[in-house]
């Protein structure tokens, strides 16, 4: 049996060793030939001509997208509370920044971020997502160090958990 093991053991490391780690790629020339498929084609490659008929196609596309790339909406209603954590003046008050907490059915939570200009006026609203925690946008104290694991492991980071380094 322990043949077996060390047998098993040895078989698996190369296998484990060969691979690489994720490389991301910022090089356009570096990327294969594709083509993208025609979003005016319908699925038997008919041109879409009438308004009905591009309807259709959106709401496969739609579905398509967010099958693919971020998941579909629960249909169940998830009971969620918000909880204002901090809110104040930056940038010589050009700017608030708030912080809020956010609860899903009492069960898991995320750290939110806001910054917004100091005024009534209506202002567009970009929203990003951070794969590394909340205090890496800024050098402010105050901005809670996530502790829960992140993609991100250089500088700043132990095991895939973020430290005061990180901001």
């Amino acid at each position: 049996m322990k043949k077996i093991i060390y047998l098993l053991l040895f078989a698996y490391s190369p296998c484990t060793m060969a691979q690489k780690p994720f490389v991301a790629n910022y090089d356009e020339s570096k990327v294969g030939e594709f083509t993208l498929p025609d979003a005016l084609l319908d699925k038997n490659g008919a041109k879409i001509k009438t308004i009905k008929a591009w309807e259709d196609q959106r709401a496969i596309w739609l579905k398509k997208f967010a099958d693919v790339m971020y998941g579909q909406m629960p249909t169940k209603k998830v009971q969620q509370s918000f909880e204002l954590i901090s809110k104040k003046e930056i940038m010589q008050g050009k700017a608030i920044q708030y912080i809020w907490k956010i609860k899903f059915a009492n069960k898991l939570d995320a750290t939110v971020l806001g910054i917004l200009p100091n005024t009534i006026k209506k202002v567009p609203v970009f929203i990003g997502l951070n794969f590394c925690g909340n205090q890496t946008t800024s050098f402010d104290t105050e901005i809670p160090l996530f502790n829960k694991y992140v993609v991100c492991n250089e500088k700043g980071f132990l095991n895939h958990i973020g430290q005061s380094e990180s901001r």
